[in-house]
């Protein structure tokens, strides 16, 4: 589990959720290359449907605690390598 958390550290990518989740993410980053900042609100991890291949922001919580939706959507998006 340690090794997970390291490699999704070195990829800043989400570290949070079960280790079926932690795998899955792993999986995807090696081979799609890992999910960027959003390029709108420069504060949340991009998220990517696997079911619509659908990248989009859920938005993050701004400098008042307050949560702040993002509407940012897109087909495709630059991904950067993958870092083992």
């Amino acid at each position: 589990m340690a090794r997970m958390m390291a490699e999704l550290a070195k990829n800043k990518q989400v570290k949070k959720g079960k280790k079926d989740e932690l795998v899955q993410r792993i999986a995807e980053g090696r081979v799609l290359g890992a999910l960027p900042t959003c390029p709108k609100c420069t504060k949340s991890k991009v998220k990517w449907s696997r079911v619509g291949g659908i990248y989009s922001c859920p938005g993050a919580v701004d400098g008042g605690g307050n949560w702040r939706r993002c509407n940012f959507h897109a087909n495709q998006i630059a991904r950067t390598p993958w870092k083992m």
